[in-house]
């Protein structure tokens, strides 16, 4: 009988029998280097290969957001292990009931929607799942897979780990800490930054600053070998000034400007319409309270230019793309000539900025983000504009009228200087920062 064992053992180590392993991978922007555009979007995160396809959708895709990617009606997920593995179970976790849709697996079965338990999930035998959405879409956050490795035997995982994979450095303000780099994986890491002049990052994987702000993804990446499975970790370094805006009480043309609701005790300040998009609502950032500062961290460019226009101001962000409004829907259109909106400061300290009929306001209901109406919707308040100003200075940022750019130029203390003097210098009564 013991040696009936021992010959079962033997051969159960000399066929490598298969074990089931079970990996959670992250499908957020941060989570691995996606690359693409409107067709297809595709990243190796933990070993496996995700991808994205409009394949017949009729929308173009959204690049991962900072905790989903949207599987549109008729785009396709492929999942696919990077070294051969076999997939036998697929569970798609989604960000909310709406998104947990039915998809049709390319062998012909389903990933079976569950709303209550925001999942979509398949089981079946393949090297290559991949699904269709049915309808709607599938918001997915997260994705667990369970797979065997090729030839039977389960690899470990490389895991790859950076002690802290987010860093925000206030520069001049935060001491900076590296962040610890460990492996499992016995095959070599390389090391790369996307943004060297934020941080680099040496052969061991020791992250320094490099002394500009903004931000940089350090990525640590492994091929497989005979032990383990190819692995990636990513570490983002952000490094950050404060741009101060404070309340306008009128508008100058050439300005920019946060466009700023308060409601509730709190205070809300909108961003741009994301790149990649004609038309929107402004959504917004939240402060707590109700504040007349608002700090945005440099490496975000959230305020508009107004700039005169016919009989009023034209509307323009960072893009150099003009917001208008033309009656078809309640949010924002996006184009690439001027219109002119009309810009009246309220006795509260608000502004009603309008164009044909339509005028903007924060808050529908129990929204937070900025559209255009007709009439004062539910809940909603006007909003208010607060300017850049510089904090070192004390001076809010000016800018002069071209038609009198060749004014006399003066220094703080009223003599004419040349407009080249460095410094804070006053032209048409108004002052200016010359550096």
């Amino acid at each position: 009988m013991k040696k009936l064992l021992l010959v079962l053992f033997a051969l159960f180590i000399s066929t490598g029998m298969a074990f089931a392993d079970e990996k959670t991978i992250l499908t957020n922007a941060t989570s691995g280097t996606w690359t693409g555009d409107a067709n297809a979007y595709t990243a190796t995160i933990d070993g496996f290969k995700i991808s994205y396809e409009k394949n017949n959708s009729t929308s173009d895709l959204v690049a991962p957001s900072n905790d989903h990617i949207r599987v549109y009606k008729n785009a396709k997920l492929v999942v696919s292990g990077a070294n051969g593995e076999t997939i036998t179970s697929v569970v798609l976790n989604v960000t909310a009931k709406k998104y947990a849709v039915d998809m049709t697996v390319s062998d012909g079965t389903n990933a079976t929607a569950d709303a209550t338990a925001l999942t979509v999930t398949w089981t079946g035998n393949t090297k290559s799942f991949e699904a269709v959405a049915s309808e709607g879409q599938v918001r997915v956050k997260s994705i667990v897979v369970t797979y065997t490795s090729e030839g039977g035997v389960t690899k470990k995982n490389a895991d790859l780990k950076f002690s802290t994979e987010t860093i925000n450095i206030e520069q001049g303000v935060d001491q900076f800490t590296a962040p610890t780099f460990s492996k499992e994986t016995t095959a070599p890491v390389t090391f790369a930054s996307d943004n060297e002049e934020v941080a680099k990052v040496d052969a061991n994987g020791v992250i320094t600053l490099a002394g500009a702000t903004g931000k940089a993804v350090i990525t640590a990446k492994a091929e497989a070998n005979d032990e383990f499975n190819a692995g990636e970790a990513t570490c983002t370094i952000s490094v950050f000034t404060y741009n101060v805006y404070k309340k306008a009480t009128a508008i100058e043309s050439g300005k920019k400007y946060l466009i700023v609701a308060q409601r509730d005790g709190n205070t809300y300040y909108a961003y741009p319409v994301k790149e990649d998009k004609k038309y929107g609502y402004l959504s917004t950032g939240k402060i707590e309270g109700n504040v007349d500062e608002v700090k945005v961290k440099n490496y975000y460019d959230d305020a508009f230019t107004f700039e005169t226009y016919g009989e009023g101001y034209s509307i323009k962000d960072y893009l150099n793309r003009y917001y208008v409004q033309k009656e078809s829907h309640k949010n924002f259109q996006i184009q690439e000539e001027p219109a002119a909106w009309t810009v009246e400061p309220q006795a509260d300290g608000t502004f009603r900025i309008a164009m044909n009929g339509y005028y903007m306001q924060f808050g529908e209901g129990t929204y937070t983000s900025f559209g255009v109406y007709t009439d004062a919707q539910e809940n909603t308040v006007l909003p208010y504009l607060y300017e850049y100003y510089d904090a070192q200075s004390g001076v809010k940022d000016v800018t002069v009228n071209k038609a009198a750019e060749n004014a006399p130029v003066y220094n703080l203390a009223g003599q004419r200087v040349s407009k080249d003097t460095k410094g804070i210098l006053i032209q048409n009564g108004k002052k200016f920062i010359n550096k």
